[in-house]
């Protein structure tokens, strides 16, 4: 897909605000997280990755030119079964954002999409726009 990865944290930046996480459901998370950024994301565009620390915990936002996602699916997206209605040769079973929302749950870490409406884009007769998810602490 050529999606160019950056990373917009300082290289000294994680070793001082190291945050206690579960590796096995993290990882979880991460894979599935990034198996459906490459899927579903604009070919030849980037992915920017944010993070900072907060007096909660940490907010990690991924900002990317993917799939569009309608208001009706913010919350859609992430039940079990369902793929956005603009994912179609792309969709797989519709597991892979629910997988992520209940193993970030388990180590109280929530997971939002933030569609930027204004920023979009169609390629190859597909509809793109600029999406954010956004993990966060509780």
């Amino acid at each position: 897909m050529n999606i160019d990865v950056n990373f917009h944290i300082k290289d000294d930046y994680s070793s001082e605000n190291k945050i206690p996480l579960d590796y096995k459901l993290m990882n979880l998370a991460f894979i599935n997280f990034f198996d459906n950024a490459i899927k579903y994301s604009k070919p030849d565009s980037k992915l920017d990755i944010n993070f900072e620390k907060n007096e909660r915990g940490f907010v990690l936002d991924f900002s990317m030119m993917s799939l569009r996602i309608e208001h009706d699916e913010l919350e859609k997206v992430f039940e079990d079964g369902y793929s956005g209605k603009h994912a179609t040769e792309e969709a797989g079973d519709g597991i892979g954002m629910h997988v992520i929302k209940k193993s970030l749950g388990m180590i109280n870490i929530g997971i939002r999409v933030e569609p930027d409406y204004g920023v979009s884009e169609n390629y190859n007769g597909k509809k793109y726009i600029k999406n954010k998810f956004i993990f966060e602490s509780k």
